[in-house]
C-alpha cells in the first residue's frame, strides 16, 4: 500500500471538483475507473483527431 505524505490541499471550488475529490478521498475512486475500463473499454478518442495537417 502506498502512503502519501499528509499536505495542505486547495480547496475545490465546483460542484464538480467537491464532487471528484470526495470520490477520489472514499477509496472507491480506483475501483470505479477499474470497472468503467471494463464496461467502457479504452478511450476511443485519438489526440488532435480533428486538427488538421500544418504545411512545412
Amino acid at each position: 500500500m502506498t502512503l502519501f505524505t499528509k499536505r495542505p490541499r486547495p480547496a475545490a471550488r465546483t460542484n464538480f471538483g467537491k464532487n471528484l475529490t470526495a470520490l477520489l478521498a472514499s477509496g472507491q475512486g480506483v475501483a470505479m475507473a477499474v470497472v468503467l475500463q471494463e464496461i467502457l473499454g479504452p478511450p476511443k478518442a485519438k489526440k488532435n483527431a480533428n486538427a488538421k495537417e500544418q504545411a512545412e
